[in-house]
């Protein structure tokens, strides 16, 4: 069997890893999983048309409907792979209600963002790459010091220069971080620019903290700030995601690409109240009123989502179901189900995976195995997940025997 491209530099040790994280649903996020990627070709593609839109400033939402089992963490973990590859930063994450991740905490999902960028030079290798676009950032900023002075007038000269929005939409808390950070890496304080870094990662950094460094460098700000931001603050979290975009995108990313995983978490949030702020911010980011510019939003759930959303028509959301109507018809796509040829290809692919892990001729030994199983699966109704963990049962069966 031909080497894919994907596999050429894959390891033993890296493939056998690979499978097991299959084996556990948990699909690993780079270009073998995208390359194992099989059926999916017009989701595949319609995203990939729209990627050039995003990059001019566009902004984009797709939804992903399918079944358990369906495949739609892999089908995510390969859309992310093609942005990486087409010059855009992302970010993965999934919804979890029992550790507060969920769509009613801003907080969090703003900092699930942060934790999860990915920059498409560099990928997983990248050890910190909020960091890395910002000294980029710095760098292009550095101009703006020689011109305005250690004052709230950088905000302007920095948004002169392209490198923030209108500085009136940017929050004054913001603009702090933002400018500290910029004096910070002039002066090599590493302190100081922990301290507004941190503020651009999320929640942790009180107001007077915030301020107390930006004085230590001369850059005074004379007015208190109010208070630090709520965990419930969506203006500001989802408001300062605008920024980083305007800024990701002014150090040569083509934009952003945010991929939700498992909104139907949105269920498990007992508390009404709590399922009804979920969905106001989900509506504020299905229908861009944040107004951002280069952010393409792919979100992942099951059929119960929607069928929480028509029982809580009780709730001031009620009018969501028939607002959210058009966009199910224009921005929805189901995951589709896999055909027996589809399977086949699927099968070879784990195949080869297979013989790379454990050195040994795994389709011609297994073939007929396979295609007795994909027969199994057709008749039972199983699902994409079920087939490959048996897939994967039925090889490691038949390499004890052949080893």
């Amino acid at each position: 069997m031909t080497t894919s491209s994907a596999l050429q530099n894959l390891t033993a040790a890296e493939a056998e890893d690979f499978l097991q994280l299959l084996a556990d649903g948990v699909p690993p996020h780079n270009e073998v999983t995208r390359w194992l990627t099989v059926g999916q070709e017009e989701i595949i593609n319609g995203f990939g048309s729209r990627l050039e839109e995003v990059a001019g400033g566009g902004f984009e939402t797709l939804l992903l409907l399918g079944d358990p089992g369906a495949g739609k963490s892999h089908l995510l973990a390969t859309l992310e792979q093609l942005a990486l590859e087409h010059g855009f930063a992302t970010s993965f994450f999934s919804q979890d209600p029992q550790s507060r991740v969920a769509f009613n905490r801003p907080d969090q999902i703003y900092k699930k963002l942060i934790e999860s960028l990915r920059l498409p030079e560099t990928g997983e290798d990248s050890i910190d790459p909020l960091q890395e676009v910002l000294d980029k950032w710095a760098i292009m900023a550095t101009p703006a010091l020689q011109s305005t002075g250690r004052n709230m007038a950088l905000a302007y000269k920095l948004a002169e220069m392209g490198l923030i929005p209108n500085a009136k939409e940017v929050s004054v808390r913001t603009r702090i971080a933002l400018i500290g950070y910029l004096l910070a890496s002039q002066h090599d304080e590493d302190e100081g620019r922990t301290t507004f870094l941190n503020v651009l990662r999320g929640p942790g950094v009180s107001n007077t903290e915030l301020i107390v460094t930006a004085n230590s460098l001369d850059f005074s700000y004379p007015y208190s700030l109010g208070y630090t931001p709520s965990i419930y603050d969506v203006e500001y979290y989802f408001g300062q995601i605008r920024t980083l975009v305007f800024i990701i995108r002014s150090v040569g990313c083509e934009g952003l690409v945010t991929l939700f995983d498992e909104v139907t978490a949105v269920v498990n949030l007992n508390n009404s109240r709590s399922r009804e702020k979920a969905y106001r911010v989900l509506n504020s980011l299905f229908f861009n009123e944040w107004h951002y510019e280069g952010l393409y939003t792919v979100f992942a759930y099951l059929p119960a989502f929607i069928n929480q959303l028509r029982e809580d028509r009780y709730l001031s959301s009620g009018d969501l179901v028939q607002k959210w109507s058009s966009l199910w018809q224009e921005n929805m796509k189901q995951v589709a189900a896999l055909d027996s040829h589809d399977m086949l290809e699927l099968a070879e692919r784990l195949a080869e995976i297979h013989n790379i892990a454990w050195k040994w001729e795994a389709w011609p030994e297994s073939a007929n195995t396979a295609r007795a199983w994909i027969r199994d699966c057709e008749w039972a109704g199983y699902s994409p997940r079920d087939f490959v963990r048996g897939l994967l049962q039925r090889l490691d069966q038949l390499r004890d025997t052949k080893l």
